[in-house]
């Protein structure tokens, strides 16, 4: 940024854009900002989904609100976890697992994204994932 150019209204909503945190209500992405969020996530939506809605096929889920359930994969009658608000859905797939199908149990509103391999923002990202997992299993106690 130069003092001693005018930038027109598109290059102002830019320049703020790079310092806005919009994401900042999920722990996983504090101290980020939208554009880093963006260059490091493949995409990044926030859906709001219906009871009864099975989902098979994501990468990581961030719940806002509602609650999903997650099912053993081989046997759909075994719940293995309940999800609700400021969970994340999706931690076997950096171990390269498969992840279990879930249904939407309440009415949901849901961040689904996927991480890209390795990005210059990846390690603000894994230090904020290491912190939640270790704040959700001491909370277990």
């Amino acid at each position: 940024m130069n003092l001693f150019v005018k930038y027109n209204e598109e290059e102002i909503e830019f320049l703020l854009s790079l310092f806005k945190k919009d994401y900042g209500e999920i722990e996983i992405f504090e101290n980020m900002t939208n554009y880093e969020v963006n260059k490091l996530c493949v995409y990044i939506k926030k859906e709001k989904f219906s009871p009864k809605k099975l989902i098979e096929e994501y990468d990581f889920i961030w719940v806002i609100e509602g609650s999903l359930i997650e099912f053993d994969y081989n046997d759909r009658k075994k719940v293995l976890r309940k999800y609700v608000a400021k969970d994340l859905a999706g931690i076997n797939t950096l171990f390269g697992k498969k992840n279990n199908p879930l249904l939407v149990y309440k009415e949901s509103e849901l961040v689904l994204f996927k991480v890209k391999e390795h990005t210059e923002f990846s390690s603000k990202f894994y230090k904020n994932l290491v912190k939640y997992c270790y704040n959700t299993l001491s909370q277990k106690d």
